[in-house]
C-alpha cells in the first residue's frame, strides 16, 4: 500500500531527524499541511476512499521502517509488527522474484545485503525509541506455531480473536502483491531453509552481509 507515502508528500525529501524536527515545529499549528494531524487525517481519508469505513488497516509497505517515527507521532494508536526472517532465506526470496525497477536493489545480491543490514539497523533504532509499540515475530516461529503467534499479535494489537485470523488462506479479498500465490495456501514450512540449495550462487550476499555485520560489531 502506498497511501502512507501520499499522505506524507508535504514532507518532501526530509528524512530522519529533519522530519521529527519539522513535525515538532508544525505541531504547534495543527492547520499546517505537514503537521502530524494533517498527515494522519490525509492517510485516514485515503484509507476510507479505498477500503471504506474499516476500523483497522494493515499496511505492510517496506518504507514503513523509514517513517516509523512519523507514523508513531501522527497516529498514536498505531502498532508495529516486525517479522524477522533468517537473512539468507530472505535474500533468496527477494532475489528470485523480478520486482523490476520498483525495487531495483533486489536485483543485486550485494545491494540486498546492504538493504537488509540498513533495515535491521532501523528496526533496532525504533525498538530502542518505542519498545512498547513494536512486536518482533520470527518468521520461523510463526510458521511453526501459527495459532500461538496469531494470538500474540492479536493481543499486542488489542484485537479480539476471530476464526478468520487463523485461516487467512480462505479469505476472498483481492491480493495485488507478489505474494498472491502464497496467501491462497495454508501456512507452510517449506520456505524455511529454501536458500540452502543455492548457497554457492548466493555467496556475494553472504560475504557482503557478513562484512557489514562485522563492521557493526568491530
Amino acid at each position: 500500500m502506498k497511501l502512507l507515502g501520499l499522505a506524507m508528500a508535504p514532507l518532501g525529501d526530509l528524512l530522519g531527524p529533519e522530519v521529527d524536527n519539522f513535525l515538532k515545529h508544525n505541531d504547534e499549528a495543527p492547520s499546517q499541511t505537514a503537521s502530524r494531524h494533517a498527515i494522519a487525517e490525509i492517510y485516514r481519508d485515503l484509507v476510507r476512499r479505498r477500503f471504506g469505513d474499516t476500523p483497522f488497516v494493515t499496511d505492510k509497505n517496506l518504507t514503513n521502517a523509514i517513517y516509523a517515527g512519523v507514523i508513531a507521532r501522527a497516529m498514536p494508536d498505531a502498532k508495529f509488527i516486525y517479522c524477522r526472517r533468517e537473512p539468507t532465506d530472505l535474500a533468496w526470496s527477494c532475489f528470485k522474484k523480478n520486482f523490476g525497477n520498483r525495487l531495483s536493489w533486489s536485483n543485486d545480491l550485494v545491494n540486498i545485503a546492504r538493504f537488509i543490514h540498513v533495515y535491521e539497523q532501523l528496526i533496532e533504532f525504533w525498538r530502542a525509541q518505542m519498545p512498547e509499540r513494536i512486536l518482533t515475530v520470527a518468521y520461523e516461529d510463526l510458521v511453526a506455531s501459527p495459532s500461538e503467534w496469531t494470538d500474540k499479535m492479536l493481543t499486542f494489537c488489542g484485537l479480539t480473536k476471530d476464526k478468520a485470523c487463523y485461516k487467512p488462506h480462505e479469505s476472498r479479498r483481492t491480493v495485488a502483491t507478489a505474494s498472491l500465490a502464497q496467501v491462497r495456501q495454508p501456512i507452510y514450512k517449506s520456505a524455511i531453509g529454501s536458500s540452502q540449495a543455492y548457497l554457492n550462487h548466493l555467496q556475494p550476499f553472504i560475504d557482503a552481509y557478513a562484512e557489514l555485520r562485522g563492521a557493526k560489531t568491530a
